[in-house]
């Protein structure tokens, strides 16, 4: 059994990219791969300035879906989940990309594959700011700065982005807006994150602006 919901205004420009069914964004490669794992892909497709990116979870995996068991949580595909994140994230007053389709397939019951298609998000990542010589040291330390701010109103409202609180995966237009990317890892608690933990992830962000 399967699912695929399309926004209106996308569906012409991705039935002129091939893709028309779930089947063809499962399966969709015209484009360039990103992204290569066991258990999923990720493709970035662009065409007269069109730009979006398709993952494909080209499997689930059975530990995951026995996590969700056992904390008795519906299992479903690895690009739901991130899709649910980035709604959560959304409702917190987060900036992510928009979501114009996205699908799954189940088997016995069971989630077995999922596609998730975005538009880019608007803007330049932190780090690329911040290692452009081309831009002012004010410039520069800014990005840096709301960077920083970022990451420390994620842990205020609980969220642990774990390895993932990279320079790379937040974005700064020229208006100071905030864009956040590749949330999949992004875990949710109920109080904001410890000191302790807060300060290792800030610690790592900056070794990675080194």
């Amino acid at each position: 059994m399967s699912e695929w919901i399309v926004e209106d205004e996308w569906r012409s420009l991705l039935e002129k990219a091939g893709i028309k069914t779930y089947k063809d964004a499962l399966t969709f490669s015209n484009g360039t791969l990103l992204s290569k794992k066991s258990h999923s892909r990720t493709w970035l497709y662009q065409s007269n300035n069109i730009r979006f990116f398709v993952k494909q979870d080209t499997s689930t995996r059975i530990r995951a879906t026995l996590r969700s068991l056992i904390r008795l949580n519906k299992p479903v595909p690895a690009t739901q989940k991130e899709r649910a994140k980035m709604s959560r994230l959304e409702s917190l007053g987060f900036n992510m990309a928009q979501v114009i389709a996205y699908g799954s397939e189940s088997r016995m019951g069971l989630p077995h594959t999922g596609v998730m298609i975005t538009l880019p998000v608007p803007g330049r990542t932190i780090d690329d700011l911040w290692k452009d010589e081309n831009l002012s040291g004010e410039k520069r330390l800014e990005a840096k700065k709301i960077g920083l701010k970022t990451l420390e109103i994620l842990q205020e409202h609980g969220c642990d982005w774990k390895a993932d609180c990279k320079p790379e995966h937040i974005f700064l237009t020229e208006d100071n807006e905030v864009y956040l990317i590749d949330v999949e890892r992004m875990h949710f608690q109920r109080s904001p994150l410890s000191s302790p933990k807060c300060q290792k992830q800030r610690d790592r962000f900056l070794k990675l602006l080194d």
